[in-house]
């Protein structure tokens, strides 16, 4: 079931989705705005080690979490919060970062926002899923899971009706600030 949201009303944002808090919120600024969260560790409460495999997602603000009910930051959804933490943890630690870029909803992916041109929204990248990044970009932080396009050149002479420019190669890099890692 769909919930009216304070930022988008009835309109369906997906599920890749949070409300954020006073902290965060600036009377409606927050609204859009796109966040890389990492679990980093369990509270004094529910699971000890409640981070998985996968400790990131980027998610977009969509409502306001109010005091005194909102204890934390962030109000993850239950897609969000089971895909970087045990979902019966309940509460946990996070790290957030606002990330800029493109937001592909259905692999809740950041690609930088030159992509928008090569990449639709609607289009499904079947079979690619980000990598894990934590600990892969030395120590620079944020390390984010994206999207690049590699260099690629013609090996061979073939006839130009065999070219297809609307194809583009695409491998996943762990990226913080303008350098690339292997994942």
């Amino acid at each position: 079931m769909h919930a009216a949201s304070s930022c988008y009303g009835n309109e369906d944002q997906g599920v890749m989705i949070a409300a954020a808090s006073d902290s965060i919120w600036n009377n409606g600024g927050a609204c859009g705005q796109m966040y890389q969260v990492t679990c980093l560790s369990g509270t004094n409460e529910g699971t000890p080690f409640p981070c998985s495999g996968t400790a990131s997602v980027v998610l977009k603000i969509v409502d306001y979490c109010p005091p005194p009910g909102c204890r934390g930051t962030l109000d993850l959804s239950q897609e969000a919060f089971s895909s970087i933490a045990d979902p019966n943890s309940g509460k946990i630690n996070i790290s957030y970062q606002q990330t800029n870029g493109f937001f592909n909803q259905l692999l809740g992916v950041v690609f930088p926002s030159y992509y928008s041109e090569t990449l639709k929204k609607s289009e499904m990248l079947v079979g690619s899923r980000p990598p894990g990044c934590v600990n892969k970009c030395s120590n620079c932080r944020p390390c984010i899971a994206t999207l690049v396009i590699p260099p690629h050149e013609r090996k061979d002479s073939r006839a130009s009706y065999d070219k297809d420019d609307s194809y583009y190669l695409l491998t996943w890099k762990c990226k913080c600030g303008n350098k690339l890692f292997q994942p």
